[in-house]
């Protein structure tokens, strides 16, 4: 098996794309397998325009998870580390309010959509923010 180098950029900001036979899990195996590389290593968070532009180059066209998620339909969206999501790219008509669609993936064209965290039809990137 082959992991590929951490991405690591100017800004402290660090990613790693796994590949197969990595690259497809649900969102709770993909957080564990990203805390495989160190505890503080999660799913991307995107804070921000450039964020977004780097994290949906990096899924190479496919669809990813992405590190926001929330408790059920009416908790808040938060990041992994606990941050609210004051940067958004959501598709129109998202986040649907419904139960079960608790995690977000970036679709391919960079949308965001809200997503049941149990499906496997998302690629996984795991990130990293130097101190």
């Amino acid at each position: 098996m082959l992991i590929p180098d951490w991405l690591a950029l100017t800004d402290g900001e660090c990613f790693l794309p796994l590949v197969p036979p990595f690259s497809s899990m649900d969102a709770d195996e993909a957080v564990q397998t990203c805390h495989f590389f160190g505890a503080d290593v999660t799913l991307p968070e995107v804070l921000s325009a450039p964020s977004q532009e780097r994290v949906h180059l990096l899924t190479g066209g496919n669809s990813a998870w992405l590190g926001l998620r929330r408790a059920n339909s009416s908790s808040p969206w938060l990041w992994q580390g606990g941050r609210p999501a004051n940067y958004t790219h959501w598709r129109d008509g998202q986040p649907y309010d419904t139960n079960g669609r608790d995690c977000v993936a970036m679709d391919r064209d960079g949308y965001w959509s809200n997503v049941d965290c149990n499906s496997y039809n998302y690629f996984v990137i795991c990130y990293y923010k130097l101190a």
